[in-house]
């Protein structure tokens, strides 16, 4: 058997970090994260048996150090876990931040924020949370065709977005929104990733 292994394997940068900076701050006490910090089952029971807890509230975490995952989570969030005195880390993807800054700067002007993602998944929720006015969040061409006529809009993506998916997005966008402010922000080592997994299929 052939085993053909993507140049691209293993974590991005982003999930590298956060889980680097949990295995360090277990080894000072009481260590928490908000939220699953990867999805590697593997991962996540070596962290647990280095003293890594998963909390999905901060109501949960009784005290200690609380690790903010690579998905970043919104203002609200940060004060209430400010509010119970926990030592926050924050590991949120540099690029996930980026898009934070963008909407929460954009959104301050008075203006409609898009974001193109999964409603429910983490990022897209820490990102909604961000910005200072209305933010709408479609996951298809279809639901951006369905947005109300508006001016003007920013429209960023969850980092995570297949690049075909937020084409056909921004397509319908387009039709709609006559001054739209476009922001590419999928992640560079995903798209390589989602790139690779493609051909790779081909072959295998």
């Amino acid at each position: 058997m052939q085993i053909v292994i993507a140049q691209n394997a293993g974590f991005c940068y982003g999930v590298r970090a956060a889980v680097e900076k949990a295995f360090a701050a277990a080894q000072n006490g009481p260590c928490w994260t908000l939220g699953s910090l990867i999805h590697n089952r593997e991962v996540l029971e070596r962290l647990e048996a280095a003293g890594v807890r998963t909390a999905q509230s901060a109501d949960e975490i009784p005290g200690g150090t609380v690790i903010i995952r690579s998905h970043g989570v919104s203002p609200d969030v940060l004060e209430a876990l400010s509010a119970r005195g926990l030592n926050v880390i924050d590991a949120t993807c540099p690029n996930v931040a980026r898009v934070h800054r963008l909407v929460r700067e954009y959104s301050e002007t008075g203006g409609t924020v898009i974001i193109a993602g999964q409603r429910e998944h983490p990022e897209v929720v820490a990102t909604a949370g961000w910005c200072r006015g209305r933010a709408i969040v479609v996951g298809s061409a279809e639901e951006a065709r369905q947005i109300e006529k508006i001016p003007a809009a920013l429209v960023v993506a969850q980092t995570t977005l297949t690049q075909g998916n937020w084409e056909q997005i921004i397509e319908a966008l387009r039709a709609e929104i006559l001054d739209l402010r476009v922001e590419n922000t999928i992640c560079a080592a995903t798209a390589k990733r989602q790139s690779e997994a493609e051909a790779l299929s081909r072959r295998a």
